[in-house]
């Protein structure tokens, strides 16, 4: 039973620090609007700066509208419609 216990308090404090770091890690949220190929996305993303974010967010817009690596590429150079970003 002392096992278990000392166990899950491991997991917590493990399970705590990971959330830690990563809040840390991310200290910019970016929204991303794209219009490609005749639709419109917006992606959200978490980024270590704005650059990063917007990025992130780029890129998940673009995976929602584009198929095939060259699409992709294209739809990633395509400048957004809209960027809005916050810090958390």
């Amino acid at each position: 039973m002392q096992r278990v216990i000392i166990g899950l308090v491991a997991a917590a404090v493990f399970a705590g620090t990971l959330v830690m770091a990563l809040k840390r890690e991310a200290s910019v949220e970016c929204e991303v609007c794209i219009e490609f190929g005749g639709r419109s996305v917006c992606r959200t993303n978490l980024g270590a700066d704005r650059a990063a974010a917007i990025q992130g967010a780029t890129t998940g817009a673009c995976s929602m509208m584009s198929s095939g690596v060259t699409q992709g590429i294209q739809c990633s150079n395509t400048p957004p419609k809209s960027v809005r970003c916050d810090q958390p």
